[in-house]
């Protein structure tokens, strides 16, 4: 009996048709819904914290700024909070907090196209005052959590989105 692998023609394991279809129930970001973006109305330089130029760029950081509609950011919550990230790819790190990490592509397709589009690139390049490229998919989207009194059990209990506050 033939493998599967020699019943399939020989122009590649996957066919063409096939090759660009997108997990069903996870919707890539697209930057027209879902960006929401204003520039920051300070950048804060290094020399503005009594630092020395770097080599690389003057910007220390920025204040906070929009940047994600809502739907974006509860989709990005909704991959960060799944049950394949927090069961693959959360790491202790020191006593009450924890790292997410290594989740991107595989378990966050969202975040993954979110990071790498050439919209977000351009945002957060014209802010730091360089071209900043993703060079390792596993460092996309590194999140550093705080956890509560209830510890990982609460976090993976954590709703994709907050109830609001009264």
């Amino acid at each position: 009996m033939p493998s599967i692998i020699q019943e399939i023609p020989s122009q590649g394991l996957i066919p063409e048709d096939l090759k660009n279809i997108q997990p069903f129930s996870k919707p890539l970001f697209n930057p027209v819904t879902h960006l929401a973006y204003q520039r920051p109305e300070k950048v804060v330089l290094l020399k503005d914290i009594h630092l020395p130029d770097s080599q690389i760029s003057p910007v220390a950081s920025s204040v906070p700024f929009p940047l994600l509609s809502s739907e974006a950011i509860k989709q990005h919550r909704k991959e960060l909070l799944s049950k394949d990230v927090l069961e693959n790819c959360l790491y202790a790190t020191r006593p009450g907090s924890v790292q997410l990490r290594g989740m991107a592509p595989r378990y966050a397709p969202f975040i993954h196209a979110f990071w790498t589009s050439p919209q977000v690139l351009d945002i957060v390049s014209s802010i730091a005052g360089v071209d900043l490229v993703p060079v390792m998919n596993y460092e996309i989207c590194h999140t550093n959590v705080q956890l509560g009194p209830g510890g990982i059990r609460a976090l993976k209990d954590t709703p994709v989105w907050p109830a609001e506050e009264s």
